[in-house]
């Protein structure tokens, strides 16, 4: 369907064009009131000034050539240096940057497909817990693989030898979560690569969520599970930068132990193969907007690493306040620890949570909700801390306003609306 209006005959003056979008965000819940994200955290103000104005620089640059562009050719290098250093990746390994964690995981389905298929694995599998994502799911209907999702146990977590029972001699990939995105805990990640290692699989961990708050967490928290390359068997990471590394959306990582891993998600198109020139790319994307590299090496550098612990420290005490006073409500309950910026709240019986949640929607606070099993899923970022105890006042108040009138709503949305 088009709309007329939306292309107009004749070009409209920008500042014309400002007003209109300031007035499309009328009534919308305000950032700088550090509102609860769905998807992906707050940024410090600072942060993301910086950011947009890097972004700005290089906004008419493409990824796609940059020996064009030796700016970004090196900020694109320093930032892969930084990546690695984050999450530990060995001088042996190698990060790619892509712009986002479906095509980060993507990239793991296939390489692990492609080194299968060199091992004469014709009828591929890959293992993943319940709480996997679903860009699992996508690669594998894209790339014929049959995914294998298997029960985790009572605080969602996967179990290693239920993951061993489900693979065998066609599994080339075999999966865990730091931490799984709908209830925020870490997979037994140590366990899960031991298995993957008697059988010589790939073990791919996703840390879209937590690959760069986790490190700087357990500088805080030393209980924090290890998950990335330090732990023997990964052979490889994802992490998005756009979640806790604070960035602006629109990129992530994806990083391997041994630079020959890569070879295996890389796309080369030899010279004779069009009438044109030889063609190769590490990611699936072939163009790739250089202000949201720029954006991203900004925010890195702004914050150093002092700030990445210092946000770290925060989520961590805002994560444990919000979980504590969340418990302390009649009629809610916390069944997993808080361990990666992930607060989820579970009710008791009869109440329902996607009316507690269209409560909490008409005080100002946009609470995402999940269906299986029913409960508050709570993102958090550094910006919380000094709305919590106003957050919790009005959860009180719409628990109980729900409990008292036998509310029951309806949701229409899924994952990603």
């Amino acid at each position: 369907m088009t709309s007329a209006s939306a292309f107009p005959e004749q070009g409209i003056p920008w500042r014309t064009l400002e007003q209109e979008l300031t007035a499309y965000q009328v009534g919308e819940l305000p950032y700088e009131r550090g509102i609860f994200e769905r998807y992906w955290p707050a940024y410090p103000t600072e942060v993301y000034l910086a950011a947009r104005s890097a972004q700005e620089m290089f906004a008419h640059t493409n990824l796609f050539s940059m020996n064009a562009l030796p700016s970004l050719k090196r900020i694109e290098r320093e930032l892969r240096e930084i990546v690695g250093g984050v999450l530990g990746v060995p001088e042996t390994g190698a990060v790619s940057l892509t712009v986002g964690g479906t095509e980060s995981n993507f990239l793991a389905v296939k390489a692990a497909r492609r080194r299968g298929r060199m091992l004469g694995i014709e009828r591929p599998n890959l293992v993943i817990p319940m709480t996997g994502h679903p860009s699992f799911d996508k690669a594998g209907d894209e790339l014929g693989v049959e995914i294998r999702r298997v029960e985790v146990d009572a605080q969602y977590r996967a179990v290693p030898e239920l993951m061993r029972a489900h693979s065998d001699e066609n599994t080339i990939l075999i999966a865990g979560s730091a931490p799984s995105y709908p209830q925020g805990v870490v997979d037994p990640v140590e366990e899960l690569a031991a298995i993957a290692a008697e059988r010589n699989t790939w073990m791919h961990v996703d840390a879209c969520v937590g690959g760069f708050l986790l490190n700087s967490l357990r500088e805080v928290d030393p209980s924090t599970p290890r998950f990335s390359f330090d732990v023997p068997g990964v052979w490889s990471v994802s992490a998005d930068l756009h979640k806790f590394g604070f960035c602006l959306n629109g990129i992530s990582s994806f990083s391997v132990r041994d630079r020959e891993l890569q070879d295996f998600h890389t796309f080369t198109l030899p010279e004779h193969g069009w009438h044109y020139r030889g063609y190769q790319r590490v990611g699936f994307a072939g163009s790739r907007p250089g202000g949201t590299l720029a954006a991203a090496w900004a925010t890195f550098r702004t914050m150093g690493r002092d700030g990445y612990v210092r946000s770290a420290a925060s989520i961590h005490r805002s994560a444990r306040r919000l979980a504590e006073g969340a418990a302390e409500i009649d009629g809610l309950r916390v069944d997993v620890p808080p361990e990666a910026g992930i607060v989820v709240v579970f009710a008791e019986p009869g109440l329902d949570l996607e009316s507690v949640s269209a409560q909490m929607l008409a005080r100002g606070w946009d609470v995402s909700t999940a269906l299986t099993p029913p409960s508050l899923h709570i993102l958090l970022s550094p910006y919380m801390e000094h709305v919590i105890d106003p957050f919790l006042h009005e959860l009180r108040e719409a628990v109980a306003e729900v409990r008292s009138t036998g509310a029951r709503a309806t949701t229409a949305f899924t994952y990603g609306d």
